[in-house]
C-alpha cells in the first residue's frame, strides 16, 4: 500500500508543478523572441538611417528616401516578418539629421504570458 501512495503523491506533485514549469519555460522563450525582434528592428532602423544619411549627401534624399530606406530596412530586418513592420517613417531635419521609426506588433506564443506583457 505504501508504494501506491508514493506513486499517487508523485503524480499529484507533478500535476501541480508542471503548469508552473511550462509557464516559466514559455515565458523565457517569449522573452527571448522579444529581445531578438527588438535587436533586429533596431539594427534595421540603424541601417536605414545610415543609407538615408549617405543618400542625403549625394542629393537623392528626401525625394526617394522613403521607398529606398524601406527596401534597406526590409533586407536588414532578420528574424521578424517584414510585412508586419507598421508605421514606417523617415524624417530629415533642417540640420540633415535622419531618423527612421519602426513599429512591429509582437504576439506571445503563450496566451497567459501575452496577457501579462500587455
Amino acid at each position: 500500500m505504501s508504494g501506491r501512495l508514493h506513486r499517487a503523491q508523485a503524480a499529484l506533485e507533478f500535476a501541480l508543478v508542471m503548469p508552473i514549469l511550462l509557464l516559466l519555460i514559455f515565458g523565457v522563450l517569449d522573452a527571448g523572441r522579444v529581445v531578438v525582434a527588438a535587436i533586429s528592428l533596431n539594427n534595421a532602423a540603424r541601417e536605414g538611417a545610415r543609407y538615408a544619411a549617405l543618400d542625403l549627401t549625394s542629393g537623392g534624399c528626401p525625394s526617394t528616401c522613403q521607398s529606398d530606406v524601406r527596401a534597406v530596412v526590409t533586407n536588414a530586418a532578420l528574424g521578424v516578418d517584414t510585412a508586419q513592420i507598421r508605421p514606417f517613417t523617415v524624417t530629415v531635419s533642417a540640420q540633415n539629421v535622419v531618423g527612421v521609426a519602426l513599429s512591429y506588433p509582437f504576439s506571445a506564443a503563450t496566451p497567459l504570458v501575452g496577457s501579462a506583457l500587455g
